[in-house]
């Protein structure tokens, strides 16, 4: 989400959709990337976008002319790599990860808009588990705050979350009760309120009720405790305002009130992620073949049993 009148969704066979202020949709196919699956969108404006592809080959497109035409600014063809998510924490200044490679979790960061990308040394991330990696669901395992924190949600023998202070630059990891213990189990999609508040949601991808599927912070992502009210797969997740979050994910969509301590279900509707603009009151979820659902936050009024 840009703003309430600009937004851009990524999705498969290299396919970008964006709206614009003048009202159209947008449908951009970019060039040479048609076996490609985007699994994650940043943009700035109607005009400039970033798109990453999960995978093999590792590669991040821009575009500075809305969509028209789209130009490589990061390619890994190393045949290990997979890229998860990536996020900005302004115009110039943004970080994506993917999984681990040689034992560390794979980190890049740019400093010019994207145009670039550094790789942050292996030695500054902490060793990878027998099992781990990154979920690239929804772009959303992710997430930044300030002007410089950044942490990574994993998941495998273990569900971690790694942070950051400074950028990318140097990295510690913490244990999260989540499910795990094995590949496709741990932490799909974090949203933190602040610099010391968020959440982690997760499970187990085609296990639609896993125990221990989501969990809180107050310290900055130090310490997790586990939340309560749902246990089912949710694949993406996004804050809101005051001290409510949405989860969401195949078989519907959740809210806790109280910054992710307690959840109760509101939707059916079966999305992999959404994203809202920077008041919470206006977001578009976005699922398989091509669904985009537009989210109107006009009152919450909970249900009391």
């Amino acid at each position: 989400m840009v703003n309430e009148n600009v937004f851009w969704v990524s999705g498969t066979k290299g396919t970008v959709v964006h709206f614009a202020d003048h009202g159209d949709w947008i449908i951009s196919r970019v060039a040479g990337a048609e076996e490609l699956d985007f699994r994650d969108v940043v943009a700035f404006n109607a005009d400039t976008a970033l798109v990453m592809n999960a995978g093999f080959p590792g590669v991040i497109y821009k575009t500075i002319d809305g969509g028209e035409i789209w130009y490589e600014c990061y390619t890994n063809q190393d045949s290990s790599v997979f890229l998860d998510g990536m996020k900005f924490w302004d115009a110039e200044n943004g970080i994506a990860f993917g999984d681990p490679m040689d034992g560390h979790m794979l980190i890049i960061t740019t400093k010019d808009g994207g145009e670039s990308w550094q790789q942050t040394p292996p030695a500054n991330i902490p060793e990878k588990l027998e099992i781990e990696g990154g979920f690239a669901a929804s772009g959303s395992s992710i997430v930044v705050q300030g002007n410089s924190k950044a942490w990574v949600g994993m998941g495998g023998t273990k569900a971690r979350v790694f942070f950051t202070e400074d950028k990318g630059l140097h990295w510690e990891v913490v244990e999260t009760p989540l499910f795990s213990g094995e590949g496709m189990r741990g932490i799909y999609s974090l949203a933190f309120k602040n610099e010391m508040e968020g959440i982690a949601v997760g499970g187990e991808y085609q296990n639609e009720n896993p125990p221990d599927s989501r969990a809180y912070t107050k310290d900055g992502g130090k310490t997790w405790k586990l939340g309560k009210g749902v246990n089912q797969y949710r694949s993406g997740s996004c804050y809101l305002f005051d001290n409510i979050y949405l989860a969401t994910g195949l078989t519907g969509t959740d809210i806790s009130y109280d910054g992710g301590m307690t959840w109760d279900s509101i939707s059916n509707y079966k999305l992999h992620g959404m994203a809202f603009t920077e008041n919470g009151k206006l977001g578009y979820g976005m699922g398989r073949n091509g669904q985009i659902v537009k989210i109107v936050v006009k009152s919450f009024v909970r249900e009391e049993n």
